[in-house]
């Protein structure tokens, strides 16, 4: 949401303040609302954040695996997987790799 909130408040509450010149802001008339201002506006967020959550996912399943197994500790996997029916039928049936 953030990117939007901030798109907005560029777009329409410093429309036409000296300030937008001064910090570089492009004249918003110079852009079409569509498909490909979206996806130019999000696509750098989304690599990011993807890239972000690939290091995250590999080190809590992966480097850190068994010290969390060895600790308890219940993680975010653990809780969908006991809350989805499917997913524990899997897990109780063919191990934690199916689930």
């Amino acid at each position: 949401m953030l990117p939007m909130v901030t798109m907005y408040n560029i777009h329409w509450n410093i429309r036409d303040m000296p300030e937008r010149k001064s910090a570089g802001f492009v004249d918003p008339s110079e852009f079409k609302f569509g498909l490909e201002f979206l996806m130019e506006l999000f696509y750098y967020f989304n690599i990011m954040y993807f890239g972000w959550a690939m290091i995250y996912y590999f080190i809590i399943l992966v480097v850190s695996r068994q010290k969390i197994k060895d600790r308890g500790y219940w993680t975010l996997l653990q809780m969908s997987i006991d809350n989805s029916k499917i997913a524990s039928n899997l897990r109780d049936k063919y191990g934690m790799w199916a689930a």
